[in-house]
């Protein structure tokens, strides 16, 4: 009958156990050793476990004869404490083992697998370090409810020098009291409800806490679950705040209240003050628009007095084209009443003066006679006309980069007709020489016609690629971007073959950008441009253009354009895209190409455009890039 009950112990209990003999090996194993190891019994019986699965065996670092259950077991002493196995997959565990010796001289091994609490563990000492320096109180609980990690704050209340002295005590051991009593027993149970709590959620409350002096304070805390990765709650934190101060200051702000009642009209005083010296111009105009009151800062901005503003239309500074809308706009604001986002306007002053402002309205219910409308306002007249020239600027550059792209198109077509031309007046001079010696043959005849109509028709579609290439086309689109790239190669196709420059468009047909496709062909020519010019200034074995392309982390595109034609001083890598600025010297160049690149990266495709210098494996630099950066958003 024993026998039978020690049988149904070893093989349901969820311990590991097993039995070695003095040379070591395993004579009998229970299933949850099995289980634990992912061996099988025979794989295990007749095995020195040593060898087996002992994780400092296994490494080389601790032979048997040194192994610590080994050692215990040859000098007949239990032993007790942690070792690291290792499964049959390789995976290693932290077990807790306990070992004894068997009347037959034989070694018995229980131990059970606490990795997962090693872990947490772990896992709940990190916390520790969160908690150290904040002037609040911070406690960090675990499951059991005795204090894991808290601040020098919590060990002050409480009286202690040090925190290490409230560690792994309960809130009744660290107050002395019986945990049935409160405010311990309160302070227990929302700890226990805290461990329920789904994450982000917490109790919030106010505690009364005993000092070490013998005083209560009150804590406003927080108290809230701890979840490890794996979503599971391995602690609860509290956090507190010292409110008894302002606990003791209610009653006396609830005195200063009627006091404060008492200052309205030192209030009204002071905003009254605040509304004259105001930069801000701001006006109130009644239900049917007429000026009801005004600042001095707007009748500044006007250059009309008070008395000249007050019980007139507000239309008086609006301009008489737009009188119409702005009463339309005015009645429809007064009836719903929506607060209107800051708005510019052309708006005009005392004796005509243009102005440019920036405004913004609210309504007012609450007030006699109303409802009003108050109309703040900042003079952004200087501000535009700023703006203005600038756009004026921007397109005297835009027209100086369209003049010289016209340059670079009547060279490329120079370049592309050349050799057309040198054939036709050849075959032509021929023809002639040929009719007067009279051994013009009809065959020759028609076949030299045949070429002079195909060098024509190729002359003639070369006109109508640089026509389309300057086709004022605005619309924006899907594009493949692998096809603009090549259709400004083609364009420069001639010079960059006249320079010896071979050209690789690495780019995917599937790959697309949104935009202007005739304006980043613009850029890509500019770039193409820039390239070819570089290699005339430097001596290099090989020329070469190459486009590729990546994908950005938010789904946009990268266009690199990559050359072999050797870099970029670094001084000058920050300035290259500032208008005016070249490095072209003699060759006079204009300084706006790089700078439109960015203009049209910018405006046209909300994109960016850079620049930078590559280098080879001994770290010499070989030639520069252009990123060109498309967002994926569509504008």
């Amino acid at each position: 009958m024993r026998e039978d009950i020690y049988k149904s112990i070893y093989n349901t209990i969820e311990q590991g156990l097993y039995v070695f003999d003095k040379r070591g090996e395993i004579i009998c194993v229970n299933p949850a050793a099995q289980k634990i190891l992912g061996f099988k019994e025979e794989e295990l019986v007749g095995k020195i476990g040593h060898n087996l699965f002992h994780a400092h065996a296994l490494n080389g670092c601790v032979s048997l004869e040194n192994c610590p259950i080994y050692k215990a077991f040859s000098k007949q002493k239990s032993f007790t404490g942690e070792e690291v196995f290792c499964t049959k997959d390789g995976t290693l565990l932290t077990v807790e083992i306990s070992c004894v010796c068997l009347e037959n001289g034989e070694y018995l091994v229980l131990f059970r697998d606490i990795s997962l609490r090693k872990k947490q563990e772990e896992e709940i000492l990190s916390l520790a370090s969160i908690v150290k320096e904040t002037q609040d109180i911070v406690v960090v609980k675990d499951l059991d409810l005795r204090v894991i990690a808290t601040n020098k704050s919590f060990a002050a209340v409480i009286g202690k020098e040090s925190p290490e002295e409230l560690v792994g005590k309960t809130d009744a051991q660290i107050f002395e009291m019986d945990e049935n009593k409160d405010p311990v027993r309160g302070y227990m149970e929302d700890e226990r409800k805290a461990q329920t709590l789904p994450k982000g959620d917490s109790i919030d409350k106010e505690e009364r806490v005993i000092r070490a002096d013998g005083s209560v304070a009150v804590y406003k805390t927080r108290k809230f679950p701890i979840y490890n990765h794996e979503d599971k709650v391995i602690a609860t934190a509290n956090i507190s705040v010292d409110i008894t101060t302002q606990k003791e200051q209610e009653e006396v702000l609830k005195s200063l209240l009627a006091k404060e009642k008492q200052k309205n009209s030192e209030s009204d005083i002071f905003y009254t003050k605040i509304f004259e010296t105001a930069n801000l111009g701001i006006c109130l105009t009644d239900k049917e628009g007429r000026f009801a009151v005004v600042n001095p800062a707007y009748c500044k901005i006007y250059g009309y007095s008070e008395e000249e503003l007050i019980g007139e239309h507000f239309t008086k500074v609006v301009p008489e084209e737009n009188r119409d809308l702005m009463r339309e706009l005015h009645d429809t604001f007064i009836q719903g009443g929506q607060e209107e986002i800051p708005i510019e306007w052309d708006v005009v002053g005392k004796e005509g003066k243009k102005l440019h402002i920036l405004a913004t309205a609210g309504k007012l219910d609450n007030i006699v006679g109303g409802p009003f409308k108050i109309t703040t306002i900042t003079d952004m007249t200087e501000a535009h006309e700023a703006r203005l020239l600038q756009k004026h600027q921007e397109s005297l550059l835009i027209q100086q980069s369209k003049l010289a792209s016209m340059g670079e198109m009547l060279g490329a077509i120079a370049h592309q007709w050349r050799q057309p031309l040198n054939v036709i007046n050849c075959t032509t001079l021929d023809l002639h020489l040929k009719k007067q010696m009279g051994v013009l043959e009809d065959a020759y005849f028609s076949e030299a016609i045949a070429k002079l109509g195909e060098m024509t028709q190729s002359m003639s579609k070369t006109i109508d690629d640089f026509m389309n290439f300057f086709k004022p086309s605005k619309e924006k689109k899907h594009f493949s971007l692998h096809t603009s790239v090549e259709y400004a190669i083609h364009i420069l196709s001639a010079q960059l073959k006249s320079h010896g420059i071979g050209v690789v468009n690495e780019i995917g047909e599937d790959v697309m950008v949104y935009g202007v496709k005739g304006e980043l062909e613009q850029v890509i020519l500019n770039l193409l441009s820039n390239a070819r010019d570089a290699f005339e200034e430097k001596e290099v074995p090989v020329k070469e253009i190459r486009f590729y392309a990546s994908p950005l982390k938010d789904g946009g595109v990268e266009l690199i354009v990559e050359d072999t034609a050797g870099g970029i001083d670094e001084p000058l890598l920050g300035k290259i895209f500032d208008p005016y600025f070249t490095t072209k010297g003699d060759k006079q160049g204009t300084g706006i190409g790089l700078y439109m690149c960015v203009t049209i990266m910018e405006k046209t495709f909300r994109g960016s455009i850079s620049a930078v210098n590559w280098y080879n494996n001994a770290n010499l630099r070989e030639g520069a890039k252009m990123l060109l950066r498309f967002p994926n958003k569509e504008y």
